[in-house]
């Protein structure tokens, strides 16, 4: 593990994509297959099946090391990350290395860190001990990462895939695909990711996806940026879950964009599909309701996760598949040809397959940008997102990859709301209190609503962690409440009624859009104003 901790030391010491790119292709090809097929599986975002309880190395680092359990918190306050807050803990005295041996990536997770999950917990105790007896810090800290599931890098697949290309000359395209949906780190997996031959379409994993960028525009240089209205097909950009829907004569699989099989909680989309003989792969989006009363996200929420969907779940939250796109057909790979085609060859299926839960998206026409840009104005009364916009003669590529496929999203609904308490970050925040909750007016009282931890710059962070150490009222384990000074804009994509919140209410996606200096308290908003951004409550 040595040779990972020592990549992976060098990878967070660096933001260059090249630098990260030979780091990583330099490891590649001097490591075993065994070793760069686990390397991958971790940098790519995957993590182990089962993972060692926090709780339990929380309580034996303080019996190792000695301290009470009120300087343990102090100590997990000031980094926020468990695993950091250990390694540092663990005294260098007993740090010594003693007898230690250099196993590489693949020994230790596959002989040690599995097989520890299912020991007893005096076994586990006595063999963490062991670790922090003879591993260096920074392979203690990687140790702990992977066996608890919070291992990351700063690092992106679409890097890691690069970096394999670099060093065995197999496309960065083939790379992704081969390494789609759930798979075993193993030399067997080596090989077949670096297999020279030619790639064939798996039958029943998911491709990579093309994911839209954000479009920063002024409307009076639309023209100017993507040319004439009528070379693009718009769409409604639905606020639901990206599937990839993979029917083969023999199975049909719902796949998510995070690479998970979710068939079992939309059955429904699946199910009436196997007396076709057709192959084909659609990509989609899967929404709540219908096509003609499609629902919100909330109502989504419900389905997601089920193992199983009575009928009265499927009756009360229906779901449907709406196509927008087809990337397979008949064993024939259709991603190299233009958008109007592969839309032609969707129309042709979905004509073929009457299934009430498939649907084609729907191709808005406008002979003006400007009709657009008004256009979008309605899209959340419709219950959308507003517009993605689709080149006629775009190919479908991987990834976020700029120039064909654009979201043009509407407005985010913002409230003013004042900050009442304060988390210590994790990560490159541990040490800042960063992460914050936000409260509403209620009945003449400030209540939570929200949390949110994005939106401020490093400068704005670092003013307001000083000023929270400096105004804390109470302290709360890692949670600090603060006099309610000041007010924040918070952006925000929806609202809905929940039981499980003080304030009644939930949003969804919140985050900090700016920081109000010019607002006193007494201007934040009330809980009426964001009962009445609910449609249909009173």
């Amino acid at each position: 593990m040595k040779n990972f901790a020592t990549l992976f030391f060098a990878l967070d010491h660096t933001n260059r994509s090249s630098e990260k790119i030979s780091l990583l292709a330099k490891f590649f090809k001097q490591e075993s297959p065994k070793d760069v097929a686990w390397a991958v599986y971790l940098l790519s975002g995957k993590k182990l099946d089962r993972k060692l309880a926090m709780a339990k190395l929380k309580d034996w680092i303080q019996i190792y090391a000695g301290i009470p359990d009120w300087l343990f918190k102090e100590c997990y306050a000031t980094t926020g990350d468990l695993a950091e807050t250990i390694t540092l803990l663990v005294p260098k005295s007993k740090n010594s290395q003693v007898h230690y041996e250099n196993r590489n990536l693949s020994d230790w997770i596959e002989n040690f860190m599995i097989p520890l999950v299912d020991e007893p917990d005096l076994q586990q105790k006595n063999k963490i001990f062991f670790i922090w007896q003879i591993l260096p810090s920074l392979e203690i800290f990687i140790f702990l990462k992977i066996i608890t599931g919070g291992f990351r890098v700063g690092v992106q697949a679409k890097i890691v895939y690069r970096a394999l290309e670099k060093a065995f000359g197999i496309s960065t395209e083939i790379i992704s695909m081969r390494a789609m949906g759930k798979w075993s780190p193993s030399t067997d997996f080596f090989n077949s990711l670096t297999d020279p031959q030619i790639y064939e379409l798996p039958g029943d994993k998911p491709l990579p996806f093309y994911l839209a960028s954000p479009l920063v525009r002024k409307d009076e240089d639309l023209e100017d940026k993507l040319g004439l209205v009528s070379e693009w097909i718009i769409e409604p950009k639905w606020d639901g879950i990206r599937g990839q829907l993979i029917h083969t004569p023999n199975q049909t699989y719902l796949w998510s964009r995070g690479e998970e099989i979710i068939s079992q909680s939309f059955p429904e989309i699946v199910e009436d599909l196997h007396s076709w003989g057709d192959s084909f792969i659609l990509d989609g989006e899967i929404l709540p309701g219908t096509p003609n009363n499609i629902g919100t996200f909330f109502e989504l929420q419900k389905r997601i996760g089920r193992k199983t969907v009575g009928k009265k779940l499927r009756k009360t939250n229906p779901v449907f598949f709406m196509a927008f796109d087809c990337l397979y057909y008949n064993q024939k790979d259709l991603r190299k040809l233009e958008q109007s085609d592969r839309r032609t060859i969707l129309q042709s299926i979905l004509q073929k397959v009457t299934h009430s839960c498939l649907h084609l998206s729907t191709n808005l026409l406008f002979s003006e940008w400007n009709e657009v840009s008004e256009e979008i104005k309605y899209s959340r009364e419709r219950r959308t997102e507003g517009f993605l916009l689709k080149r006629k003669t775009g190919v479908y590529k991987s990834g976020r990859v700029r120039g064909d496929w654009w979201k043009w999203k509407v407005n985010p609904l913002t409230l003013d709301l004042v900050m009442v308490y304060a988390q210590a970050g994790h990560g490159r925040r541990s040490g800042l209190f960063t992460d914050y909750t936000f409260a509403i007016w209620k009945e003449g009282k400030l209540v939570p609503l929200t949390k949110a931890y994005s939106g401020l710059n490093d400068q704005e962070m670092v003013q307001l962690d000083r000023w929270i150490k400096q105004n804390t009222l109470k302290k709360y384990g890692p949670s600090r409440q603060v006099v309610a000074e000041h007010v924040f804009e918070i952006a925000f994509e929806g609202v809905q009624v929940s039981k499980r919140h003080q304030s009644g209410l939930a949003l969804r996606f919140p985050r900090i859009h700016s920081w109000r200096k010019d607002k006193t308290v007494e201007q934040a908003d009330s809980i009426e104003q964001v009962r009445a951004m609910i449609p249909g409550i009173n």
